[in-house]
């Protein structure tokens, strides 16, 4: 008889800890499949960082490009001089950087766009097409004349002025919230205004 209440006793005992065991997987799945779920959600969000890293990595190359722009027209030596882009903004009212706003979206000051096309001698370069067809990519620069500074002295047989400029480079990346703007000043060695 001792046999078998050992017997009954031991069958009771695994009974008790199937169930025990259930638990406890259980609890190892939910455990698992938590952190699935948060290693997941955290390679989504990376995802979406990097993708905003590239786009504002594009969109300032892009406003770096608007800025190269000025400069290769304003040296484009085919260019009638009345057409290249600092001549033209110079002509304009001056720019007070200490009160005026040069934003990208601003249609105050002189405007030039570089296109897929690229910049070619003796073109003005305006126009609407994008820079980067895939994703597209918008580059342009605003310009304005902000007025003379040092002068050559006249005693040096000739009447030159450095004339400054603000030039704002501007990006954009389509469908993305953010314009990305670089601004350069650039001094150009002309005759003195009297």
């Amino acid at each position: 008889m001792i046999t078998k209440n050992s017997c009954s006793s031991r069958a009771y005992r695994q009974n008790k800890q199937s169930g025990a065991a259930l638990v406890v997987s259980l609890v190892v799945l939910v455990v698992l499949t938590l952190t699935a779920v948060m290693a997941m959600n955290r390679t989504s969000i990376q995802q979406k960082m990097a993708t905003m890293f590239d786009a504002s990595g594009m969109a300032f190359d892009a406003a770096e490009v608007a800025i190269d722009g000025v400069v290769f027209e304003q040296e484009d030596v085919t260019l009638d001089a009345d057409q290249r882009v600092l001549t033209i903004a110079q002509a304009n009212p001056e720019f007070d950087p200490s009160t005026d706003v040069m934003a990208c979206h601003d249609g105050n000051w002189t405007e030039r766009t570089v296109t897929n096309s690229g910049l070619s001698k003796g073109q003005v370069h305006s126009g609407t097409a994008a820079l980067h067809s895939d994703p597209e990519v918008k580059s342009w620069s605003k310009v304005a004349y902000v007025g003379e500074g040092l002068r050559v002295p006249s005693g040096w047989g000739f009447s030159q002025g450095f004339h400054y400029f603000q030039v704002r480079g501007c990006g954009h990346v389509a469908n993305e919230r953010m314009t990305t703007a670089n601004t350069q000043q650039i001094y150009m060695l002309g005759p003195k205004s009297e």
